[in-house]
């Protein structure tokens, strides 16, 4: 990651502008500091170009001081920061798509191993779309509320609640994680039992299966598929059936959930 820091108001001021905010060089490399490596990973993971991500970053905090901010909390300056930084991306990519050119591969390897040590959203967030993905990083990467991710976004308040809903919906039914888990032993009896009584059921029912096309070779299958046999048999299917189908969704269920 690049270390240059785009020059404060005092150090250049033809460079930032005649408008450009009051802020010392201390305060600024202290801005920086806090703010800068969370940012970038934000941007990376959402472009998928670390040469991107630096630039955005570096222009970020340019306009940062090109523009007269308001006095505010570092969660505040933070959440500024991260809607600048989108509203840069965006541009970019709109400039992509006027150009005719694909958007880049979002599904990059990460920010670094501090961000692993965090979450494991990052492997998740490959199969998720760029709106979602950005929304989880923004929720439980960074810990911001509705309210605040909603401004840096732009989007309404209340439209972040069910597309984070989305996301983590994904996240709980990601294949790759539950495909690495092992199959309990209780899961196997289940499975099991379940098969066994569909299999044991269609065993029981087979002469009604086929009773038009052995009645004459075989009578006796007559007097078992009529009336009280026909009703029972059919019970013990469907009840067999059902027994296998609540035993199949049970553990699909299950193995979503941990």
């Amino acid at each position: 990651m690049s270390t240059t820091l785009p020059l404060a108001a005092g150090t250049g001021a033809d460079t930032i502008g005649r408008d450009a905010p009051s802020m010392d060089e201390e305060t600024f490399r202290s801005l920086y500091a806090r703010i800068a490596s969370p940012l970038r990973a934000y941007l990376l993971r959402l472009s998928g170009d670390p040469a991107l991500s630096d630039d955005l970053l570096q222009d970020t905090f340019v306009r940062l001081l090109q523009g007269r901010v308001p006095p505010m909390d570092p969660v505040g300056q933070k959440r500024y920061l991260f809607r600048i930084a989108t509203n840069l991306l965006h541009d970019h990519h709109r400039r992509w798509w006027r150009w005719g050119s694909e958007l880049p591969d979002l599904s990059v390897t990460g920010p670094g191993p501090e961000i692993d040590q965090r979450t494991d959203v990052r492997r998740v967030m490959a199969l998720m779309k760029p709106r979602e993905r950005q929304l989880l990083w923004l929720a439980y990467v960074e810990g911001f509320s509705y309210v605040e991710i909603a401004e840096i976004v732009g989007v309404r308040t209340t439209s972040v609640r069910p597309m984070l809903f989305r996301a983590r919906l994904l996240a709980r039914h990601d294949t790759a994680a539950r495909a690495t888990r092992p199959i309990a032993v209780w899961e196997q009896f289940a499975s099991i039992v379940g098969l066994v009584a569909l299999v044991a059921a269609v065993w029981r029912l087979w002469p009604v299966l086929t009773a038009s096309a052995v009645q004459v070779q075989q009578p006796w299958v007559l007097s078992q598929t009529t009336g009280l046999g026909v009703i029972f048999n059919s019970v013990v299917l469907a009840a067999a059936t059902l027994l296998a189908f609540l035993i199949w969704f049970g553990l699909s269920f299950v193995r979503a959930e941990v």
